[in-house]
């Protein structure tokens, strides 16, 4: 499936490892502010269930 994004990537004339590092970013960044949205409410974001994980995540998505 990787190969198949990286050609159709390349077809749009668009960096595939660019595009792959842009997302990665994007991604961690999220990460890190659903991680600081739970510990500001009292929580340890590693220690909650995923469902609520991903509230967490859902919510730093609509900040950025």
């Amino acid at each position: 499936m990787l190969f198949a994004a990286v050609n159709v990537l390349r077809r749009l004339n668009v960096d595939p490892e660019l595009a792959l590092r842009g997302a990665t970013g994007r991604f961690v960044a999220r990460v890190e502010a659903a991680e600081r949205l739970a510990t500001q409410a009292g929580e340890d974001f590693a220690k909650l269930p995923l469902a609520r994980q991903d509230r967490y995540f859902d919510l730093a998505k609509e900040s950025a």
